[in-house]
């Protein structure tokens, strides 16, 4: 379901486009927590030699401090609701690449947030890469489109979403 198969393949992409324009930036791909294919992952990673790249954290609380660390903000997965993880992201003004699923529909703003990706799964993994070789060639849009998501995300907030709910009940009552 979180599908980190597809970004560590695009970040794999990524990497090789980025050299062959003759690009010095490294790029890395960060995995922060654990899960029950942390094996089948680490072992992806060596096959596609990206061990320099790809790096697993393990469980972290200062989660925070990472997205700050950052650049943009990877979501592969397939299927969500309102994912917390990328409403911690926007927070931390990161752009946000993802696929066009329920969830980060109603949360990224398609170029203007970031990039809500729509492809055929054997695809996915390029269009990911495309997007990140696109904030690699745009640094601009970084900055840009991570102020926009901070701004955004603060109606998720909740003490708006209680102010709104409040906001009904009162109109309910007259």
């Amino acid at each position: 379901r979180k599908n980190f198969e597809t970004a560590i393949k695009a970040v794999d992409i990524a990497k090789n486009d980025v050299a062959d324009k003759g690009k010095s930036r490294k790029i890395c791909y960060y995995l922060i927590g654990d899960g029950a294919n942390r094996k089948e992952l680490e072992a992806l990673v060596d096959s596609l030699d990206l061990k320099k790249n790809v790096k697993f954290t393990g469980y972290r609380r200062d989660v925070a401090l990472w997205l700050l660390a950052s650049d943009v903000f990877l979501f592969p997965s397939i299927q969500e609701g309102l994912p917390v993880a990328v409403m911690e992201a926007m927070s931390a003004e990161l752009p946000v690449i993802c696929r066009d699923i329920r969830g980060c529909n109603e949360l990224i703003i398609n170029g203007s947030g970031g990039f809500r990706l729509k492809a055929d799964e054997m695809l996915m993994p390029v269009a990911f890469a495309e997007k990140i070789e696109h904030f690699y060639d745009n640094p601009e849009d970084i900055s840009e489109m991570g102020a926009f998501n901070q701004k955004w995300v603060q109606k998720y907030d909740i003490k708006q979403v209680l102010k709104k709910v409040i906001s009904i009940y009162k109109s309910l009552l007259k």
